[in-house]
């Protein structure tokens, strides 16, 4: 099954950043949206997520699947721990969890940081861990937007 935005048109405040936008996306495929800033690089792929709805257009995602989404900003509890802002969103069972979220940590130089509060975290920091995140869920498919900025 593919992704496919069909004849898309989507405004911001009488600002038009979408017309009559169609794209097809197949399965296995990778693609990357190039663009400068505020041309709707962001705004195509919460469309496809469902984040937004087009004022024109359709849009057609495969049904049940999962998708790992790594945004711009990082999004993390800050009021949580590092290891509590990765275990929230898997679906295993609870032994198999720490083991994923601690091997994960240590492949992104993170093994110290476990239990530290995120928002003690520095950006850098903070964008690594969100990038775990989304890597962790293990989607079908991953939509990252903007995954390697802040990255230290």
């Amino acid at each position: 099954m593919s992704y496919e935005m069909i004849h898309i048109t989507k405004e911001y405040q009488d600002k038009k950043v979408l017309v009559d936008f169609s794209l097809k996306i197949e399965k296995g495929e990778q693609i990357a949206l190039v663009g400068p800033s505020g041309c709707g690089k962001t705004t195509i792929l919460r469309l496809l997520l469902g984040l937004e709805k087009p004022e024109k257009g359709k849009i057609k995602v495969p049904q049940n699947e999962r998708i790992s989404m790594v945004f711009q900003e990082p999004r993390l509890f800050q009021n949580l721990s590092v290891y509590n802002n990765l275990a929230m969103m898997l679906l295993e069972k609870p032994d198999r969890i720490k083991e994923k979220i601690y091997e994960g940590l240590e492949r992104m130089g993170l093994e110290e940081i476990g239990e530290k509060n995120a928002g003690t975290l520095s950006g850098g920091m903070a964008k690594r861990v969100a990038l775990l995140r989304g890597l962790l869920y293990d989607g079908e498919t991953v939509i990252l937007d903007e995954p390697f900025a802040q990255l230290d």
